[in-house]
């Protein structure tokens, strides 16, 4: 979307009590929200997404908000308004419950390109097991698949983010400062 006050997803009805359930969507580049949520008597439940390039990438007006397993970087603001569950996202700012951040050095784009395949080309895949999105997750048991129809979790955990990261599984995977035991034969 572009112009005035485009928002990829603007969510709001006239049925209370109404549920809305918003899974693994990519959004980049909205000069407003990625998601906006404006119903006071709706329950929003926000899952596996990838916003990135807004203005707010998720901006809670009214409503019961769920949000967890959500990737949120480069927006002016990551995250506006009042949320009920904030957990296991990662953002820039590390906001919420499990909070992943996805920028923790001094220059956000080396964050950036060590989680995403090529984000500067719009391309949001996780790109390696050593992403700080990989296996970070919460498990939803809802969410069985990810945009492109990968099975979740493709190895222990579930990604976050729109896209489940799937390759040849490593016989092995280590993890610094993890104690290891070996035995020869």
């Amino acid at each position: 979307p572009t112009g005035n006050n485009n928002r990829a997803i603007d969510l709001r009805g006239d049925t209370a009590g109404s549920v809305a359930r918003i899974i693994n969507n990519v959004i980049y580049g909205t000069n407003d929200a990625g998601i906006q949520f404006q119903d006071t008597d709706f329950t929003y439940y926000v899952y596996n997404n990838t916003i990135s390039g807004c203005n707010d990438g998720l901006y809670g007006v009214g409503g019961t908000i769920i949000a967890k397993n959500n990737v949120l970087f480069n927006n002016t603001n990551d995250l506006t308004g009042t949320f009920d569950t904030l957990d296991y996202n990662a953002s820039d700012d590390g906001d919420g419950d499990n909070a992943i951040d996805i920028s923790p050095g001094a220059v956000e784009v080396d964050g950036w390109n060590a989680a995403f395949t090529d984000y500067a080309n719009g391309d949001f895949t996780i790109r390696n097991i050593y992403s700080p999105l990989f296996d970070a997750g919460t498990t939803i048991t809802i969410v069985e698949d990810d945009i492109l129809g990968a099975a979740r979790p493709y190895y222990e955990a579930y990604d976050i983010g729109a896209f489940e990261y799937y390759s040849g599984k490593a016989k092995y995977r280590f993890s610094p400062g993890a104690n290891i035991k070996m035995r020869g034969t």
